[in-house]
């Protein structure tokens, strides 16, 4: 079953926003959701932090993201809408 995925674009990288993972730690609650990004890897993010971030259009900005999470096992399903 395919990963729902949206890329955001941060400061000067771009991060992978999974809507449907829950990030499972202690005291956590259902805002704060599963993210990846090359430095750090898996962390949680806060629903509100991710709506005020720019979705990414640039497919190419995004592609190596999407490689290392293909390479680690994950399935996408990208909800982005690339600008070809």
């Amino acid at each position: 079953m395919a990963t729902l995925v949206k890329f955001y674009k941060e400061e000067n990288s771009v991060m992978a926003f999974f809507p449907q993972l829950k990030y499972h730690k202690r005291n956590f609650n259902d805002k704060i959701k599963m993210s990846y990004t090359h430095i750090g890897q898996h962390s949680g993010c806060n629903v509100d932090y991710a709506k005020n971030l720019r979705p990414s259009t640039n497919f190419d900005e995004c592609l190596d993201l999407i490689g290392e999470l293909n390479n680690i096992g994950y399935e996408l399903k990208i909800l982005n809408k690339f600008i070809m």
